[in-house]
């Protein structure tokens, strides 16, 4: 049970005062460290004040949609064990007794139903939502991927490529230059062999030359 305003007061001034006596004995630097500990544990004590508050504020509405379910059904007062059907000939009246005041709760509570059905819809639907949202979140990365892996293989190809292209070129002009290299030889081992034939003959028609001249020495007296 929540303590009234004058008790709690009183509470505060039995603490103030015990903190007070005690702190008399205490040196500064413990009792700041009193007065620490003091505010930490009434701050705790007001969250768990609050989280008690909230619980009863919903055990009441709880309370309050079964006593008007209840007085709504087709089941005997809880009160008085009268019948539904009875009900218009309860003793203490009608409207006015403990069971019609329960009934009045029946808008309000209808009301909190429906709200909460909306709620749930809503929370239905946003959870839809989400589950969409992150499909095509994840379609959308998952398709960014792709693309980005087809770039980089198409970027692998396409340097692979030029590789290819630059060692067929390379190839192309080392076999020129072999070609090249081979018709110069070709060149020289012919012009080689006409010198060779030219010397020859050369060779031959000084031999001859020679050999006349010897047979005119020879046979001249």
């Amino acid at each position: 049970m929540t303590p009234s305003a004058p008790e709690g007061q009183a509470l505060r001034d039995a603490l103030a005062s015990r903190l007070m006596d005690k702190s008399r004995a205490m040196s500064r630097f413990e009792t700041r460290e009193l007065l620490v500990e003091a505010a930490e544990a009434i701050t705790a004590a007001q969250a768990d004040l609050d989280t008690l508050r909230r619980q009863l504020a919903e055990v009441a509405r709880e309370n309050d949609h079964l006593r008007a379910s209840l007085a709504n059904s087709g089941s005997p007062c809880a009160y008085c064990n009268l019948p539904r059907e009875d009900w218009p000939t309860c003793p203490s009246g009608f409207p006015g007794c403990a069971r019609a005041d329960d009934a009045m709760l029946c808008p309000h509570v209808g009301v909190e139903l429906a709200t909460s059905d909306e709620r749930d819809a809503l929370a239905e639907m946003a959870g839809e939502a989400m589950a969409q949202r992150v499909f095509i979140r994840a379609l959308y990365e998952a398709t960014a991927a792709d693309l980005v892996r087809s770039e980089r293989e198409r970027a692998t190809a396409d340097s692979r490529t030029r590789e290819a292209e630059a060692r067929a070129e390379r190839a192309e002009a080392h076999a020129a230059r072999v070609a090249e290299h081979r018709a110069a030889e070709v060149a020289a081992r012919r012009a080689s062999d006409a010198e060779v034939v030219r010397l020859s003959k050369v060779i031959d028609r000084l031999s001859a030359d020679l050999h006349a001249a010897r047979t005119t020495l020879e046979t001249t007296p």
